[in-house]
């Protein structure tokens, strides 16, 4: 297939991954790059947090390659444990407000501020993002955040390429809705 690779299955290599094989694993990973990305993608849209969380992602598959029971595809697997890894990220970000020792008081109350809103209006996106089904969601991220074209979400998700048309249309519409209740 494409970028993503999903059509391009190497049993052989997914095994050998599985079997513990770093060699196997960094191709496996080569290969499906930009499908983790896109995983990361559907909760972290800032490059650098989602480079983070891929990151994350990559230790917990490379870990948990060994209790993958192939009750799914690999890629659908690997998938599901970097949208876990970057949910995980998210929420020790929101945890976690740098605050520096040495400024002024006013500078303090004004980040605190402004730190608030961005959090806010962040946590009311994601809850909005939470609030679509998982299908509408993956297939709007992956496409504004992570560039895939219909045809590759469609390969993906396992889905025909008017379906994600569709996935894509109710995601907006539910958004819009959605984030124009909360004003």
């Amino acid at each position: 297939m494409g970028a993503s690779g999903v059509s391009d299955r190497d049993p052989d290599l997914e095994r050998r991954a599985i079997a513990g094989d770093p060699e196997a694993f960094a191709t496996l990973v080569a290969q499906h790059r930009r499908l983790l990305d896109a995983a990361c993608a559907t909760v972290c849209p800032n490059r650098n947090e989602r480079e983070d969380a891929l990151q994350q992602a990559l230790i917990d598959i490379w870990r948990g390659l060994g209790s993958f029971k192939g009750e799914s595809l690999l890629t659908t697997w690997m998938f599901r444990v970097a949208q876990n890894a970057a949910r995980r990220h998210v929420r020790r970000a929101l945890r976690s407000v740098p605050i520096d020792a040495d400024a002024d008081p006013s500078d303090v109350e004004q980040l605190g501020a402004r730190w608030t809103d961005a959090v806010i209006s962040r946590s009311v996106l994601l809850d909005a993002l939470e609030d679509l089904p998982d299908d509408h969601r993956d297939a709007l991220i992956m496409h504004t955040q992570a560039g895939m074209s219909l045809q590759e979400i469609a390969d993906i998700k396992f889905a025909a390429v008017g379906t994600v048309k569709s996935w894509l249309h109710r995601a907006r519409a539910d958004l819009i809705r959605q984030l124009g209740s909360e004003s």
